[in-house]
């Protein structure tokens, strides 16, 4: 073989990269654009929203969207709706402090206020100062049109709201409409006011067009507020 045929076979090798052995590095997963790190996200959380201390307002109101057409939705009223708080006020004995009331009735002997929203919205509220709060709302959502003379034909679906706090704690909101099951974040936060949002929808009888929907909404004062 020719001297300068083996030189310039020799440099090829030289200058090749070497060959890998062993296990092939793991490539680390590049991050899309905008997308915030999970853990930077839950700091940022905990920051803008802490722990509670305390909730010294509670209010919960239930709407229907207004009618269209022969087709509309209604809800149970608040007063046949199952519902059921179970609570402690600050200062109180932990044991000897904690309330539960089951039913409209059972609320309003305990300090709740039945209160209504026009159109056709209905709910309770409380001022006190608490320490802890479990509470649960279940309407039934209707979905009703107009039949032949003084026939109304109707399809019906559950809602529900659940929402759980002990001091110091996050709160917990979650929500149900059919086959929809969420955990709610706030829809609103105003330093000391918190409100959560839920909306759920329906169909209505045989097909007709139109949506059939319904509101939950959660408002809160909390102690210390959201920075």
């Amino acid at each position: 073989m020719p001297r300068a045929l083996i030189v310039v076979l020799a440099l090829a090798a030289a200058c090749a990269p070497a060959a890998r052995h062993g296990p092939a590095t793991r490539k680390i997963p590049e991050k899309m654009p905008g997308q915030t790190d999970p853990a930077v996200r839950a700091k940022h959380l905990v920051e803008r929203f802490p722990g509670v201390e305390r909730i010294d307002f509670v209010q919960l109101l239930a709407w229907v969207e207004p009618r269209h057409g022969p087709c509309w939705s209604e809800l149970s009223p608040v007063h046949r709706t199952p519902v059921e708080v179970r609570s402690a006020l600050r200062g109180w004995h932990p044991i000897a402090g904690s309330e539960r009331a089951e039913g409209l009735e059972e609320l309003v002997a305990r300090g709740w206020t039945r209160i209504y929203r026009a159109p056709q919205g209905e709910g309770v509220e409380r001022r006190a100062s608490f320490a802890a709060l479990d509470l649960s709302y279940g309407p039934e959502l209707r979905c009703r049109c107009a039949g032949v003379g003084d026939a109304v034909e109707e399809s019906k679906s559950d809602m529900s709201l659940r929402f759980r706090w002990e001091r110091g704690k996050m709160l917990e909101v979650s929500a149900t409409g059919g086959a929809r099951h969420t955990g709610l974040s706030p829809a609103i936060t105003a330093g000391h006011l918190v409100t959560y949002d839920f909306a759920a929808e329906g169909s209505f009888p045989g097909g007709k067009s139109g949506s059939c929907s319904a509101h939950v909404a959660l408002t809160l004062l909390i102690e210390p507020p959201v920075l």
